[in-house]
């Protein structure tokens, strides 16, 4: 296995929980506030738009539609340091991390009533280009489920594919090499193509691509899709790519565990145009998945 960089920190880009928010719970508050569901989302939210004027309405639109789902938590991608703090400022039921504060970065948010953190960790790519890194968030679920949150924006485009192929290879180990009595889940903007997937083995035994899981349904298949997401002005009269480059996948705890974690949704969010500015949230759709617990 690759020799990675490994920077693990404790609380230092977690929010501080506003007062009178610690995640104490008696057994009966426990029982009666449990969820039957947990919920993901993973954005590329692209703080990197060459049209900077409408960062702001772009990323409240985000907002928004985090907003109205409640996921238990959040995977970002291409986040920047003026989208992050609207982001903290008006998701305040949720803790944040980041794997960089400068440039652009990603970032896990974590519901506040449902998750508790134990801790987070950061490792760098050694070969990287593109400065990137996967962040692992370490929880317990409703005071009683394990769990890692792991995201991760791989190196960008066609040039870099041999920085590309290793950072998944080494997000995979990770997976694979947790406690067997947690659950892993890892998404973001992976850039992968399926040659490249399998230039490793494929996807490891005890791993599920969730979209491959809840049907293969070519609907929720292409997150960056030109034909229908507009902000990037390709020209109507060439060809316009489309790719399943945003993927979440997820490892079970071992079958011994009395939990039941099944997905039972998978579809694609950010699909409306913003009037006021006609363009989409981002040149990304978000995937969000529902587990049945």
């Amino acid at each position: 296995m690759l020799s990675f960089i490994t920077r693990c920190f404790n609380t230092t880009s977690q929010r501080i929980p506003r007062q009178g928010s610690q995640q104490s719970y008696s057994t009966n508050e426990v029982k009666s506030n449990e969820k039957k569901y947990f919920k993901l989302i993973s954005w590329n939210i692209d703080g990197l738009d060459k049209l900077q004027e409408t960062l702001r309405e772009r990323t409240s639109s985000v907002i928004n539609v985090i907003k109205q789902e409640e996921p238990d938590a959040i995977f970002f991608q291409e986040v920047i340091p003026k989208s992050l703090d609207l982001l903290k400022t008006h998701l305040d039921d949720y803790d944040f991390y980041t794997g960089n504060h400068k440039n652009y970065f990603v970032s896990i948010f974590t519901r506040r009533e449902t998750l508790k953190v134990k801790k987070h960790q950061i490792f760098s790519y050694p070969e990287t280009i593109m400065s990137r890194n996967l962040l692992i968030v370490h929880a317990l679920y409703n005071n009683s489920i394990e769990i890692d949150l792991m995201t991760s924006h791989l190196e960008s485009g066609e040039t870099f594919v041999n920085e590309r192929i290793p950072q998944l290879k080494f997000c995979f180990e990770k997976m694979i090499n947790a406690p067997k009595n947690r659950i892993v889940l890892f998404g973001g903007d992976l850039n992968i193509h399926n040659n490249e997937l399998q230039q490793i083995g494929d996807i490891p035994d005890n791993i599920n691509d969730l979209w491959m899981v809840m049907s293969k349904n070519e609907k929720w298949a292409y997150t960056w899709d030109t034909q229908s997401n507009t902000n990037l002005n390709f020209s109507r009269d060439c060809f316009l790519p489309r790719y399943r480059f945003d993927r979440i996948y997820v490892r079970s705890a071992k079958a011994t565990s009395r939990f039941h974690f099944k997905p039972i949704s998978f579809k694609l969010q950010g699909l409306e145009m913003i009037p006021s500015i006609h363009r989409f949230c981002s040149d990304h759709w978000a995937i969000q998945v529902e587990f049945e617990l």
